[in-house]
C-alpha cells in the first residue's frame, strides 16, 4: 500500500523529498552508486535501507516489512570438506524494484544520435534493443516485438515508429515523458505480455505556439494553445506526411515501381468543467503504406531487365491505427482521484504479393 507524506532523505548528499499522493517521491542523485535512504513515515517509522541505483529514470521500492520468502531458510550448519570438494554459499538476494524507468523531453533532447526523436531515448535504457531498419518495433528484454504494449496517456496506439523507423507516430513536442516497464507491470495495465512503453503527454499549455518540421523526407506541424485567456483548456493539434517516394524517384531504376508513404495526426483538447473536474478528447492516428513492383513489359536489354520469375512481381503493405477517446477526470482531494474514459481504438494491418503464377494475401484487423 503506498504511504503519502513520508519523508525521505538521502543520507550521502543531504537530499530530501516527501512522497505525494500515490507514495512516489522523485530524487535526483550525481551519479549511479549505493545510497542510503533514509525514510521517516507519518506515524514515526523510522526505515534505512540501502539501495543501488544503476540508471537514470530508475525506480526503486521501499518495502516497509521484510519481502516474504520460502519455506526452504537458510541455517548455521557445520561441514567437514575434503580437498576434492568444493565449498558452497546460499543466500538471499536483496530485493529491488528495477522494472521501470522514466526518460524525460529535456533528457532526450541531451542524447546524441537520436535524430529528433524522443523515442529513440529510450533505445539507451538497460535491456533495451535498437529497432532494426525497416521496422520500428522495439525489444526489451529479448521478447518478441509484437508483444509490447505502446500506450499515449494510457490510451492504445498500434505502433511507434512508421515506416523503416525514420519518424514515431507521435511528434516530440507533444511528449511530456517516456515510461518503459520491462516486467513486474502495475495492474492497471491488464494482461499485458510483454514490455510496456507509455507515453505521457504535455498537461499545461499557457500560450499560443507550435512549430513546423521539414526533411528530405517528411514534414510535420504543430499548435496548440489555451482556449481562452484565463486558461479553462487548451487545445493541441499536430499531423505529418512524407514525400518519401518523391525523392527517392530520381534514383529508381525504369521499369521498377517504389512508394513508400506515411503520416500521422493527433489531437487533445482538454476543457476544465471545474476546479476539481476535466474533460479530454483525445484522437490519435497514424498509417503507413508501401508499394513496390516490376513492369511485366519487356525492355529487351538483356544488363537491365531482371530474372524472368521476377517480372511483373509486386507487392503492397498497408497497416494503420486510430484512437479516439473521452475522459473525464475528478480529483476531489489529493488523496481521491478517480478516472473514467469512453475507448474506441482500431488497428488493421494488410499484405498482398505476387510473384510469377503465386499470389498470397494477408489482413488482421484488431480493436
Amino acid at each position: 500500500k503506498p504511504i503519502t507524506d513520508a519523508q525521505i532523505i538521502v543520507i550521502e548528499t543531504r537530499q530530501k523529498a516527501f512522497t505525494d499522493g500515490v507514495g512516489e517521491a522523485i530524487i535526483e542523485v550525481p551519479s549511479a552508486g549505493f545510497y542510503t535512504f533514509r525514510t521517516i513515515l507519518p506515524d514515526g517509522t523510522l526505515l534505512q535501507p540501502r539501495l543501488q541505483v544503476q540508471a537514470p529514470g530508475q525506480r526503486l521500492t521501499i518495502f516497509l516489512s521484510p519481502p516474504p520468502t520460502d519455506s526452504n531458510t537458510v541455517q548455521n550448519q557445520t561441514q567437514s570438506i575434503t580437498g576434492d570438494q568444493g565449498i558452497q554459499v546460499t543466500g538471499r538476494k536483496e530485493k529491488q524494484n528495477l522494472s521501470r524507468y522514466t526518460v524525460r523531453l529535456d533528457e532526450v533532447k541531451r542524447i546524441p544520435g537520436q535524430f529528433g526523436e524522443a523515442l529513440r531515448g529510450i533505445e539507451n535504457l538497460p535491456g533495451t534493443n535498437a529497432p532494426p531498419f525497416g521496422s520500428g518495433d522495439i525489444v526489451l528484454r529479448g521478447a518478441n516485438e509484437n508483444a509490447n504494449t505502446y500506450l499515449v496517456d494510457d490510451l492504445p496506439i498500434g505502433f511507434p515508429f512508421h515506416l523503416l523507423g525514420l519518424n514515431s507516430v507521435i511528434q516530440n513536442d507533444l511528449i511530456q515523458s517516456i515510461d518503459v516497464y520491462n516486467g513486474s507491470y502495475p495492474v492497471r495495465f491488464g494482461n499485458a505480455t510483454g514490455g510496456i512503453i507509455a507515453l505521457e503527454t504535455i498537461d499545461d499549455v499557457k500560450k499560443l505556439g507550435g512549430h513546423t518540421t521539414f526533411t528530405l523526407w517528411s514534414s510535420s506541424v504543430l499548435l496548440k494553445g489555451p482556449i481562452q485567456t484565463g486558461g479553462n483548456g487548451y487545445i493541441i493539434a499536430g499531423g505529418r506526411g512524407s514525400y518519401l517516394d518523391q525523392t527517392l524517384k530520381p534514383y529508381i531504376p525504369s521499369g521498377i515501381t517504389l512508394i513508400p508513404k506515411y503520416g500521422d495526426a493527433q489531437f487533445k483538447l482538454r476543457y476544465d468543467l471545474t476546479e476539481k473536474q476535466s474533460l479530454k478528447v483525445y484522437v490519435l492516428g497514424a498509417k503507413d503504406s508501401f508499394v513496390a513492383g516490376i513492369s511485366n513489359q519487356p525492355t529487351w536489354d538483356p544488363v537491365s531487365e531482371p530474372p524472368p520469375e521476377l517480372i511483373g512481381a509486386s507487392l503492397a503493405l498497408n497497416r494503420s491505427f486510430h484512437t479516439e477517446a473521452v475522459r473525464h477526470t475528478w480529483q476531489p482531494t489529493s488523496s481521491i482521484y478517480s478516472e473514467t474514459t469512453l475507448l474506441n481504438f482500431s488497428q488493421s494491418i494488410y499484405a498482398d504479393g505476387k510473384i510469377g503464377i503465386y499470389n498470397a494475401k494477408f489482413q488482421i484487423e484488431t480493436g
